[in-house]
């Protein structure tokens, strides 16, 4: 899906933030469109990269943007609330199934540097959410002859 595509779906489903893997942007991006803010960062990676598409009443509130690995970017905006000054967006993109198989120690750091941010933006954030792209298998399907 192209970039345009991609922004006229967040304006017709109403998304405020969209976490998006699997750029493929190497000098990562900060660009506007469709008034929409597409954020990506920079990645060393032909397989992966990350960003978000802000919606355009957010922009103004964005503070920071940072890439922690490959794997793992934060999205922090400033605000005013009773419970703190900030909301905190974690873009995840789990390693798949095949690389942890070779490398079980590839997945056990993406979730050792995951607890870290996660358990630092905890005493940082109003409110701290994490999406994306873990690449988990949660179930097997049901056989549908049955």
């Amino acid at each position: 899906m192209n970039k345009h595509n991609l922004a006229t779906n967040f304006t017709r489903y109403g998304i405020d933030v969209c976490c998006i893997q699997e750029t493929k942007i190497f000098l990562g991006c900060d660009e506007e469109i469709n008034n929409h803010g597409l954020i990506c960062l920079p990645t060393n990676n032909k397989a992966s990269g990350l960003g978000f598409i802000v919606n355009e009443k957010w922009k103004p509130k964005i503070d920071e943007v940072w890439k922690v690995s490959e794997r793992i970017s934060v999205l922090q905006f400033k605000i005013e609330s009773k419970r703190g000054d900030k909301i905190t967006v974690l873009n995840v993109y789990g390693p798949q199934t095949g690389i942890t198989k070779k490398t079980p120690q590839e997945a056990d750091r993406f979730y050792e540097q995951l607890n870290e941010i996660i358990s630092e933006q905890r005493k940082k954030s109003s409110l701290l959410v994490i999406a994306g792209d873990f690449i988990s298998i949660v179930g097997k399907r049901a056989d549908m002859d049955n």
